[in-house]
């Protein structure tokens, strides 16, 4: 599956969704979960390459697996909340979808401790050296 195909569910699934909120207004919304779903899982296996040369990369650079694991979780943090205040803002909550983003954000923040506290230990032991 190419980038074209992703363009033509995300067309057809838009066209479809203006149809059923003339129509059927309570049907939009599912509709465009759906089809988030289905381009999200198009785009993993997209990324699936990225992920294995990051990997492998990061394991000839020597660098911890843990670290790299905590970047990908708060890439997948990023996707997730974007998507989840994207249907929230669809549906006219945006309220909601602002709580949505700080919530992402507070999760990426506590995601984000062990790397700084690493990062914080490496400068107190260049300092002391």
């Amino acid at each position: 599956m190419n980038i074209f195909s992703v363009i033509g569910i995300a067309l057809i699934s838009a066209c479809l969704i203006v149809i059923l909120r003339k129509n059927s207004p309570e049907f939009a919304v599912p509709v465009s979960i759906i089809a988030s779903v289905i381009i999200l899982l198009i785009s993993i296996v997209f990324g699936k390459s990225i992920f294995e040369k990051i990997e492998e990369i990061s394991t000839s650079a020597n660098i911890s697996s843990e670290n790299i694991k905590l970047i990908f979780k708060a890439i997948g943090i990023c996707y997730i909340v974007q998507i989840g205040k994207d249907v929230c803002n669809d549906c006219g909550e945006t309220a909601l979808g602002d709580k949505v983003d700080l919530a992402g954000k507070i999760a990426i923040a506590s995601l984000s401790i062990p790397i700084a506290t690493q990062v914080l230990e490496l400068v107190l032991e260049l300092v002391n050296k």
